[in-house]
This record gives structure tokens, C-alpha cells and sequence, in this order.
């Protein structure tokens, strides 16, 4: 495996989308939201997700393009 650009800067998102998704995980919910599924951490936990799989697409480049695909689908149910 060859240490190009796209596999650093793709690592690199994908450390930094893996701690957004932790923090995101850690903000409390409101008392009164106890029933409520898109509390305060739904947008920050969407935002960690989607960098995660763009990171996952630019670390796997067009040489595994079939990778990429697959974790899509796996991610998406589709």
C-alpha cells in the first residue's frame, strides 16, 4: 500500500469525523426531550457520519472504488 496524499488526508478525516462522532454522543439530552429522537445531537452526529464515509472515499481512491461502493451500501441499506 502506497502512503500517497489522498490516503493521508483520508486517515486524517477519518480520526477527526471518529472524535466529532464521540463528542457528538456525549451532549446531554434535554430533561423535558426524554421521548424525542432528533435531540440536540442529531445534526453533529449526521456531520461526524458523513465525514467518516467521504474520508473512507477519498483513503480508498478509484483504485478500490468496489470498497468504497460496498461501504456505501452497507452504511445506507441500499
Amino acid at each position: 500500500m502506497e502512503w500517497n496524499k489522498d490516503r493521508i488526508t483520508g486517515l486524517v478525516g477519518f480520526l477527526f469525523g471518529l472524535c466529532l462522532l464521540i463528542a457528538a454522543l456525549k451532549i446531554p439530552s434535554p430533561p423535558t426531550a426524554t421521548s424525542d429522537f432528533m435531540g440536540p445531537a442529531a445534526f453533529p452526529i449526521i456531520v461526524s457520519v458523513m465525514v467518516i464515509l467521504c474520508s473512507i472515499g477519498i483513503f480508498s481512491s478509484m483504485k478500490n472504488l468496489y470498497l468504497t461502493i460496498l461501504v456505501f451500501k452497507i452504511f445506507f441499506k441500499c
